[in-house]
């Protein structure tokens, strides 16, 4: 009798740790779901700006539509360094110093994230963040 109280018990246990395992599985593929957001974070650039004089340190994490786009992303990153390379290497500081330049920036990263995974901003990326942003 003993043993299958302790068999129920360790039954209702798994039980329960499934359930709440679940939800965090449940939201790893497909559309994203309320509260989950999916980031992609770019490993840190660093470039000379127009002109030699100055250099460029950034990170960029990506917003996108779905987790789907982040392992899309993966697969095309070599393609989306580059041309992020040649983006940032076309700036000057006095073209990003400000915050409406940071901000065009931001759009022009997104356009040519999208334009490389060959989604619109509606399915694919839908916002640009800097986590670190030095020009030296």
């Amino acid at each position: 009798m003993r043993f299958f109280q302790n068999l129920l018990v360790l039954l209702s246990l798994f039980i329960v740790s499934l359930s709440v395992c679940a939800p965090a599985h449940a939201n790893s593929g497909g559309e994203a779901k309320e509260g989950v957001v999916p980031f992609t974070r770019l490993d840190p650039f660093t470039v000379n700006l127009v002109g030699m004089q100055h250099v460029l340190q950034i990170v960029v994490t990506l917003k996108s539509t779905k987790p789907g786009v982040g392992a899309k992303i993966k697969t095309y990153m070599p393609i989306i360094r580059h041309n992020l390379i040649l983006l940032f290497t076309s700036k000057a500081d006095t073209d990003i110093n400000t915050t409406e330049g940071k901000q065009m920036l931001m759009d022009d990263v997104m356009d040519e994230v999208n334009k490389v995974i060959k989604l619109d901003d509606k399915k694919g990326v839908t916002d640009t963040f800097f986590e670190s942003f030095i020009i030296q």
